[in-house]
Parts: structure tokens; sequence; C-alpha cells
């Protein structure tokens, strides 16, 4: 039999529904927490005896059940066995009705209800009454949420305005939670440094990150000033960059150094923007300390560059005043005398020693790649000065990247050399006796990292291998053309004499 509710009644129920079901949304931490806490809410305000909560599962195209609740009095173990089982497309059953209308339901009896399969069931454990709400999240439907009663009900129209309602409040609060929970995995899976900091120097919030690059626990972050874990050296710009977040400017790319557990730091680059009105600062900070020591690789690297080039070029000075009384018939000569005053166990071959066209066999050790480069620079002797200096820049950096990766610095095995001079261009070309190489394989080598040109230098640390990796980059610059054969193992450069 329908209730007889009193009008009064009725409007005291309403409110009383709304606030229990605002109440429970609020006490709720997750959305499984909400779901529970709003259907015994409902039940137990409106004297329904059963409610389930329906999920849209949007890649099956399906509701699930994700919740049941009864009285405690009344025992329902198939009618809940088979809702948990149960799924419905849009318009199938009754949460499939509500989902494919996206408006409530009444159904004044489900036994006799000609779309209702849970009607056999129904009938016995002695459910009648139902109805069924959407939940709607910018008039999408998320979910539905249904209720039984054992007596037949008539539908209640004021009841239904209401709880539409409430189904559009459940529907904001599983859109917030989700954003919030969205926003939380952000934070906490992060790579970068995420932290919101107070005006008064603690931190209030670290993301995960931190243990890992520091090694403190969060706790011992938060517990003391964020300044002490600064280097001393950067205390005083990171307490002045602190003074004008707190006075409303925004701090980008800011770089100062964190002391981490194990004594050393790490360098930290900083986005920060204040939130004046909380008090706070919300702040991103990356770890660039790996960039740091490519910095300072490469400054070393150049420092001792210009150290090589002033020693080259001072043997060069001392070589050149010997080759330029020489004519190019006594190349040989030349070139066994000065591996010999390098003591160089393997002899140059001369295969050609014509003034255009000087061609050589050169022994895969680095002593004979250094004397041998004045040499061949004197085909060269007549022109500027800095036409010399590329020429002899960009030959030896491939005759030693010849001998030293293919022949592999071995003097039984011979880089065949040919340079040929007329007067509008110089032509060199350079065969090792290697199997060749792909671009692709020389992770040494900065022209294997066309968007990190210092990534090699980390590889090239890790595999012990001399300052450098630039070569093939710093000849394509100093030449006119470049161009290896199909298996990389001889290469011929050209320069053009204007």
């Amino acid at each position: 039999m329908p209730l007889d509710i009193p009008r009064p009644a009725h409007a005291e129920r309403r409110l009383t529904v709304e606030y229990v079901a605002a109440r429970a949304l609020a006490e709720s931490t997750t959305l499984e927490e909400a779901g529970a806490h709003v259907l015994q809410a409902i039940c137990e305000t409106l004297g329904w005896d059963h409610g389930g909560l329906w999920h849209v599962d949007s890649s099956a195209r399906v509701l699930r059940c994700a919740d049941t609740w009864h009285r405690p009095t009344v025992d329902l173990p198939e009618f809940e066995a088979t809702s948990r089982r149960a799924t419905f497309a849009r318009g199938v059953g009754l949460p499939g009705r509500v989902w494919a209308d996206g408006e409530p339901v009444w159904v004044p009896d489900v036994v006799a209800d000609p779309n209702f399969p849970r009607a056999a069931v129904a009938r016995r454990e002695g459910l009648h009454g139902a109805f069924a709400l959407p939940l709607l999240i910018r008039g999408n439907v998320v979910g539905v949420m249904e209720f039984f009663s054992r007596d037949i009900r008539e539908p209640d129209a004021y009841l239904l305005g209401m709880l539409t309602r409430v189904g559009a409040q459940i529907g904001a609060f599983i859109e917030r939670r989700r954003v919030e929970e969205e926003l939380d995995r952000f934070f906490t899976l992060s790579l970068d440094l995420l932290c919101v900091a107070g005006f008064d120097g603690y931190f209030k919030r670290l993301n995960p990150a931190w243990e890992r690059v520091l090694g403190y626990t969060t706790d011992e972050l938060l517990a003391r000033p964020y300044v002490e874990f600064v280097h001393p050296d950067d205390r005083t710009t990171t307490t002045t960059v602190a003074g004008r977040l707190s006075g409303g400017g925004q701090v980008l790319a800011f770089e100062n150094r964190y002391r981490a557990r194990d004594g050393t730091y790490r360098w930290l680059e900083w986005n920060s923007v204040p939130y004046a009105s909380e008090q706070t600062i919300y702040a991103a900070a990356r770890d660039i300390t790996d960039r740091k020591d490519a910095q300072a690789t490469i400054a070393r690297y150049s420092r001792d560059l210009v150290a090589a080039r002033q020693a080259r070029d001072e043997d060069a000075s001392r070589l050149a005043r010997l080759v330029s009384e020489l004519e190019v018939r006594d190349l040989l000569n030349v070139a066994r005398d000065a591996l010999q005053a390098s003591n160089a166990p393997a002899e140059i071959e001369v295969i050609s020693a014509r003034p255009d066209w000087v061609e050589l066999l050169i022994p895969c050790t680095r002593a004979a790649a250094e004397q041998i480069q004045p040499v061949i620079a004197r085909l060269g002797a007549d022109l500027p000065a800095d036409v010399i200096d590329t020429v002899s820049d960009a030959f030896r950096e491939l005759l030693l990247n010849a001998v030293e990766w293919g022949g592999r610095l071995d003097p039984d095995r011979k880089v065949r050399v040919s340079c040929v001079r007329t007067n509008r261009v110089l032509i060199y070309r350079i065969a090792d006796p290697g199997p060749g190489f792909q671009l692709t394989d020389l992770d040494h080598a900065a022209i294997a990292h066309p968007d990190d040109p210092i990534e090699h230098v980390r590889i090239r640390e890790q595999k012990g291998l001399r300052p450098g990796g630039f070569g093939i980059l710093l000849v394509r610059a100093k030449v006119d053309e470049l161009v290896y054969n199909e298996k990389q193992n001889e290469v011929i450069f050209v320069k053009y004499l204007n």
C-alpha cells in the first residue's frame, strides 16, 4: 500500500534527505565511501529497504553495480548477489532506463514491470516499490542510484524533484573528487620536485620526488627551514628570491644548490609563484646537476683544447721550419726522420710523391698521425694561414679517427692517405682498414646526438675515452664538402681555393 505522508511531513523529509546526503558527502574522503554513506542516508531517512549504486563502464558501455546497502532487519541475499553480478545496457532494466533518459524513474511495483530483469528475484524476496535517479556531470550520466521498498509505492513528484537535486549534488561531488584525485596523482607521480612552501620559510607539502633526489624523508624536510638545506654560498640569493615571491613577484629559472643526505649538493632549477592570500608559494624544481656537470666538463675540455692547440702550434712551427726547406720529393725521408725521432716502430710508405699528388700508407699509431700532418700540409704552404689552419685541423681529426677507430692503433695496419692540389681545390682522401661504421653507432660522438650536443661527453667519460667527440661536426664546419663511402671507412674532404 502507498504511504500516506502528510504534506508537512513531505517537506520535512525532503529537507532532511538533502541535508543528510550533503552531510554524507562532506564526511566522505573517497568516492567509495560517499556511495555507501549516501545509500544508507537516503534509505534510513525515507524508509526504503535497499539501495544500490551503479557506475557507467564507458569501455564496455554497460552499467555495473558498485555498492549496495540494506536495512539490518531486511535479508536480501539473492537480490544483492544478482545485482552485483548483473550489467545493464542503455534502456535495459531500471538503471538502464535512467541511463538512457537522464531522468529519475519511479516504479510502483517492479514485480509487474515488463522492463525489470530482476523481477523474479524481487518477487521471491518481497521487493516491490522502486525509484532510481541519475548522477550527472555536466549533463552526462556517470552513475545511477536505485532504491527499493517492500511496499508498493505510488510516484511522489515532490520526492522526485528533491532527489534530482540530490543526484546533481552527488554528481558534482564525484567530479570534484575525480579532479582532486587526478591532481593528487600528478603531484605524487611527477618526476619534478613539487612543493608548497609558506612565507615563514618552511615547506608545507612535498611530493615523493624530494625523497628520491635528496634522500631525506618528507618529515625531515618539513621540520626545518628550507634555507638550512641550501648551500651556504646560495643562501643570500635564495633569501632574496623568497622575499621577491612574498612581495607578489614570480620567479623563473632560478638556480641554487640543495644538500643531500649523503653530503653532496644537487643543483635545482626553480619556477615559483606566490599565493599571497594564503601566505604560500607554489613551486616546481628540476634536478639539473647532470647538466651542470656536463657544462663544467665542456668548459674543462675547452681549456684543454686551448692548451693542446698551443702545444700543437709550437710543434707545428718547429716542424714547419724543417718542412719548408725540403721539396716534396723528400717526403719519405722527412716522414721517416720524424717517426724515428718519436721512437715509432713502423715506417711510412710513400706511394706517390709528386708536388700535386702525394699518397702515403701510414701505420695506425698516434705518433705517425701527428708527425705526418705538417708534411701533408706542405701542399698548401703558399696558401693563406687561415686556410692552412682549417685544412690542417680537418685532416688531423679525420686521420686520428682513422688510426684510432679504423686501425685500432695497430702499427701493423695502414691508413691510405691521398692529397691532391690544383689551382682551384685541395682534396684529401683518407681510407682506413676497418670495417666501417654507422653514425647511429657513434654514441660517443656529438653527431649522434643532434638534440643534445653534450650527451656524448658523459658517454665518453663512462667509456674512458679521451676528451673530444666533436670531430665530425667540426670538420663539416671547416671544409666545403665531406663525403663518406658506403661502408664509411673512407672519406674525402674538399677545400675550394677562391
